[in-house]
């Protein structure tokens, strides 16, 4: 019997990795861990190596079976080559530009696979760089639709009439949970944090510059988002202001790292005038947001409006804090963060709800469920929360002309 259930194993797994090999990848821009979305959609892959990706634009320099998209979206004679070669049986759609909502509408119609849209960028609702048609007809053929939020999910199901499930960026494999090691009577630096990840503008970035050299806030930053083409200055003239580049850490080294902060800062939008991408504050999820929930006891200070998406995350969680970019209640935040009774409270959220943010194969449930099988995703612990917090309908998430 042993033997039986080892074979069964083995073929099962031999049939998941054949079945992946079918699988096409229609997205902006390449897959790798330069950024949120290539990390996690590579995440989703047994062996990335095996999938063809076409995308719009190859800023990285192009990579193995990565095939770039057409002006025209068109399925050409490189692609029609492609798919001869390899057959497609499953599409995963992460639309950004307008051309990959086109593409892989033609794609499905040559293939006749199935369809998953995961929708991690608003392009349509609060920033309108793709039209109500492509968009429509991209869900509409659809057979899952997916989102990073709940807010994304609310408010594209409502005006689209589709059903649209949330599936935050889980983190894969499970691992462990690393508890804070900053302590407040042997800290010397109190205002010292930590931020991960990237900045989307130069705006926003001269903007936290600013704050961090008003306040005397001090923060060492993490990853590749320092390299940027569009961030202005040296990392020697940033540290001038309070912002301290270390570049890029192996991830168990960041996570152990980041440990010793008695914050994280995770910049989001004010949602005003100074917002040059709204549809990013008021609807994503920062991959980066669930990644530090999942895997380190940290406190999250969300900088922005309180109605973001992310700040809504961590309050609706308890494992963080929102705070406007105004100097004075900056500093607040950041003083209330580090008193003992509060901060104990936020510490205890991050260890009761960190293994919701982790999955050992989260592809898998994707692949079942747009086989048929909605159930699992449908049915996930996340979901319980939101369920019960119908506060992402309200309208500062969602537009008066699709309100209700």
């Amino acid at each position: 019997m042993k033997l039986l259930n080892w074979l069964f194993t083995k073929l099962r797994g031999f049939q998941e990795k054949k079945d992946l090999s079918k699988l096409a990848i229609v997205t902006a821009v390449e897959l790798n861990d330069q950024h949120g979305t290539g990390i996690f959609v590579r995440n989703l892959l047994e062996d990335p190596s095996e999938v063809n990706v076409f995308c719009s634009k190859l800023i990285y320099g192009g990579a193995e079976r990565h095939l770039k998209i057409p002006e025209d979206a068109s399925l050409d004679s490189a692609a029609r080559r492609l798919i001869r070669n390899q057959p497609v049986d499953k599409i995963l759609c992460v639309p950004y530009f307008l051309n990959e909502f086109r593409f892989a509408v033609k794609l499905k119609e040559k293939t006749g696979a199935l369809l998953c849209t995961f929708l991690m960028d608003d392009q349509n609702i609060f920033t309108q760089e793709v039209h109500d048609r492509d968009v429509q007809t991209l869900l509409n053929q659809s057979d899952l639709i997916l989102a990073i939020s709940p807010e994304m999910a609310e408010v594209y199901s409502r005006k689209y009439n589709r059903e649209v499930l949330f599936f935050p960026p889980f983190v894969t494999p499970r691992s462990p949970f690393v508890k804070s090691r900053w302590n407040f009577s042997k800290s010397e630096e109190i205002g010292r944090g930590a931020m991960i990840g990237n900045i989307w503008s130069q705006k926003r970035f001269a903007q936290i510059l600013d704050l961090l050299d008003e306040t005397g806030i001090s923060i060492d930053w993490y990853g590749h988002g320092g390299k940027a083409p569009w961030l202005e200055g040296t990392p020697e003239e940033w540290v001038k202001k309070g912002l301290c580049y270390h570049g890029w850490l192996k991830k168990e080294k960041l996570i152990q790292k980041l440990a010793e902060y008695p914050f994280v800062l995770l910049p989001s939008g004010e949602m005003d005038a100074s917002d040059d991408k709204l549809s990013f504050s008021k609807l994503s999820l920062p991959s980066r947001l669930v990644f530090l929930n999942a895997r380190v006891g940290v406190p999250v200070l969300v900088l922005g409006h309180p109605e973001t998406a992310a700040a809504r995350f961590v309050r609706r969680f308890g494992t963080g804090v929102s705070a406007s970019g105004q100097p004075v209640a900056f500093r607040q935040t950041i003083e209330k963060l580090l008193q003992p009774e509060f901060r104990s409270t936020l510490l205890a959220n991050l260890a009761r709800h960190a293994d919701l943010w982790s999955h050992d194969n989260p592809g898998e449930m994707i692949w079942e469920a747009l086989a048929g099988n909605h159930q699992k995703i449908r049915q996930a612990e996340h979901q319980k929360f939101f369920k019960k917090d119908r506060s992402f309908r309200s309208e500062i998430c969602v537009p008066a002309e699709i309100a209700p």
